[in-house]
């Protein structure tokens, strides 16, 4: 549980930092390929598949990675990542969390396609946030001996 915690602590600090750059810095066909990839993940949403959900996650993250620009914050993140790959998926099939994820990362698009570095790097932070809650308020529920 508490490693789970410092991950998303450490994710929620890098992702608002890349989403803040990607703002500010971010070319315009950067900008492009991260709302396809946010319509991506809304229609994969629609489905059932849990691996093209998470396919679809992976690539909104990699293009917000990528637009932001910084080679170790991408390093760190893509193993922090890695790390939380089950988590990530027992966060978004939880009841209701989809549909606010979904939000979130419009909200995310909307602050990095106006340009507002704060904006973005508030709406990456809360939606790590939020993820998080769900992600450890569902370790909490399991027994000690458990591992994810």
């Amino acid at each position: 549980y508490e490693e789970a915690e410092q991950l998303y602590k450490v994710r929620a600090l890098l992702e608002s930092f890349s989403g803040q750059e990607m703002a500010e810095k971010g070319s315009l066909e950067d900008i492009a390929k991260l709302e396809a990839a946010a319509v991506a993940f809304d229609q994969a949403a629609r489905g059932s598949d849990k691996t093209v959900l998470i396919e679809a996650k992976t690539r909104f993250y990699g293009c917000l990675m990528d637009g932001g620009g910084n080679m170790f914050v991408r390093q760190m993140l893509t193993l922090l990542h890695n790390r939380v790959t089950i988590l990530r998926v027992t966060s978004m099939t939880q009841p209701g969390r989809l549909q606010h994820s979904l939000e979130e990362i419009k909200d995310i698009v909307a602050a990095i396609r106006d340009r507002n570095g704060p904006r973005a790097a508030a709406a990456c932070r809360y939606h790590i946030e939020m993820a998080s809650k769900t992600a450890l308020e569902y370790l909490r529920k399991l027994p000690p001996s458990t591992e994810v």
